[in-house]
């Protein structure tokens, strides 16, 4: 009985470990180059402080082997205590993003004075460009991730 317990036990933790999806972010120390890579983008950036607040460049990378139609990434500024002090999105990528294919993006965060920020929380939206097998139902679903990070 123990035995079989403790088998039992050892196979739910084996299934336990293998059913967390893989998403590799740096630790890199703030305002210096930082990336986020999961299966569908890898996002590369650097955060620079301006006279107003924050500035970031960076670009996004299409890893899948499909277009992906109307990209939108937000960055939200988050302080010590992990509220939002400050967001913005930017849409202005091309309608649609062949595979294999880099293009770069900006986001200006206006901090009014005495406010910090210590980390960002981005999150990104996209669609499929490419057909769908007609037994699949996810033609217009949204596809989407999200990640925080060191600025």
């Amino acid at each position: 009985m123990t035995r079989q317990l403790a088998v039992i036990l050892l196979l739910l933790l084996s299934c336990a470990g293998c059913a967390i999806p893989h998403k590799e972010i740096d630790n890199n120390p703030p305002f210096s180059a930082h990336y986020f890579r999961y299966h569908d983008l890898d996002i590369k950036w650097q955060a620079e402080r301006n006279a107003g607040g924050i500035s970031i460049n960076g670009t996004v990378h299409n890893v899948r082997s499909y277009y992906l139609q109307d990209l939108e990434l937000t960055g939200r500024l988050l302080n010590d205590q992990g509220r939002v002090v400050v967001r913005e999105t930017y849409a202005d990528f091309p309608d649609y993003l062949p595979p294999d294919t880099s293009v770069p993006f900006h986001l200006e965060f206006r901090l009014s004075p005495g406010t910090r920020a210590e980390r960002i929380h981005f999150s990104y939206v996209y669609l499929l460009a490419e057909p769908v097998p007609p037994f699949r139902v996810d033609e217009d679903v949204p596809h989407f991730g999200t990640f925080v990070s060191p600025l």
